[in-house]
């Protein structure tokens, strides 16, 4: 690999300040060794010309990942809410005369049926975002 100028303004900041590795403050000094003008450009404006350079920064896509995180989150969080309501709705009880009795399973088993079925796909939906969230790195 060809070390070039931009390589060299790239790292410079490292090692102005002292903490570069000994293989790069090698490479660096060999390399300034061989262009003096530009050792002596970067010496004397050192980290001034690098502050005046463009960044290349790009904040939108830093902007869509949190936005995307955080509706990953919601998203996750309103599955499980959801799937705990139409788990446990199935299973209120009533109390009646010391006799306590599952009253939806009792007077509407098909009912208790459908919302456990709504809690089936809720709960996968929960997994499959927390899943999405633990394999993309957030």
């Amino acid at each position: 690999m060809k070390v070039t100028r931009e390589v060299v303004n790239d790292l410079w900041p490292v090692y102005a300040a002292g903490e570069a590795s000994a293989d790069t403050t090698v490479l660096i000094e060999e390399f300034l060794r061989g262009d003096p003008e530009f050792a002596a450009l970067v010496r004397d404006q050192g980290t001034v010309e690098l502050l005046q350079q463009p960044v290349a920064n790009v904040p939108d896509r830093e902007h869509q990942s949190l936005k995307r995180l955080k509706w990953l989150i919601q998203t996750q969080t309103w599955f499980l809410a959801v799937a705990l309501l139409f788990s446990l709705l199935p299973l209120s009880i009533k109390i009646e005369g010391g006799e306590i009795t599952f009253f939806m399973l009792q007077r509407t088993p098909w009912l208790a049926a459908i919302y456990w079925v709504i809690a089936a796909a809720m709960w996968f939906g929960y997994f499959r975002t927390r899943r999405r969230l633990r394999v993309s790195g957030i």
